[in-house]
């Protein structure tokens, strides 16, 4: 597990080293590790709802029970970390059940705020979730969804990280990079809020040296074959299946891992 998130967060850490602008840099460093077993959850047992064999979370009451959390816990390491963020398997909801299209939920402008520097992620495959994080941090240093509020000049149809559309990436189309970048509207958010937080600029310690350089060995993508990839996020029957070029495998891998369904189906 802990290897899996490294990889997520380095995943992150990368997007903000793209900035496009010399006066500032973004580093993400992974200060710390909280897993939560039974009992010692931040949310209310009864706030889980099982439908189906899934379980799901109303996402606002469970982004304001981990708030609560850092005020208590977090008062005593209020240097130690500027943003907390908790990933989980529940399915996020708003309002009802069958309202689930939320990956993520954070607080505006919250970095280094207790009680507010915090951000629920949705677990699911690496690519997902990577943006998930990235996207749910970048509210939280400032940055609006493009085309909103202060955004305007940003098209949302871009699809820049901040972009709230969330497609995925379609093949057909001719490949743009903006997916992994931020707009211009995005950069200038977070020059105009991290200014105001001097909390940032302390350099941050990694957990544990030893191990963040031992999984960073490797890419992410190497740990596991295509194959494997897809038994973990689909099941034992799920297998690759992707265009096989000497060109197009890796293109395929990187923007979108294709595998079947029980039912053999994509």
């Amino acid at each position: 597990m802990r290897e899996a998130y490294s990889h997520i967060i380095n995943g992150a850490h990368l997007r903000y080293r793209e900035l496009g602008d010399s006066s500032f840099t973004i580093s993400i460093i992974l200060v710390d590790f909280i897993i939560f077993e039974a009992g010692q959850f931040p949310h209310k047992r009864s706030r889980v709802k099982r439908v189906d064999g899934k379980t799901y979370i109303e996402v606002n009451k469970y982004i304001a029970d981990l708030n609560n959390w850092d005020m208590k816990v977090g008062a005593n390491n209020v240097r130690k970390y500027d943003h907390a963020m908790l990933f989980t398997r529940h399915v996020l909801y708003e309002g009802c059940t069958s309202n689930t299209g939320i990956a993520g939920i954070s607080n505006q402008d919250g970095v280094c705020l207790l009680g507010s520097r915090n951000s629920v992620i949705m677990s699911r495959d690496y690519s997902w979730t990577v943006l998930t994080a990235t996207h749910e941090l970048g509210h939280s240093l400032g940055a609006v969804h493009d085309g909103e509020e202060n955004a305007t000049d940003c098209k949302a149809e871009d699809l820049f990280i901040m972009s709230a559309e969330g497609k995925p990436i379609n093949l057909s189309l001719p490949y743009s990079r903006n997916p992994w970048l931020f707009s211009n509207c995005s950069v200038k958010a977070f020059k105009k809020v991290l200014k105001d937080k001097d909390c940032v600029t302390d350099k941050g310690a990694v957990y544990n040296v030893d191990e963040w350089t031992k999984y960073m060995m490797e890419q992410a993508g190497d740990v596991f074959t295509p194959d494997v990839q897809c038994h973990l996020m689909r099941g034992p029957k799920s297998v690759y299946c992707g265009v096989f070029t000497k060109y197009l495998t890796w293109f395929y891998l990187i923007v979108e891992l294709q595998c079947t369904l029980s039912d053999d189906k994509i």
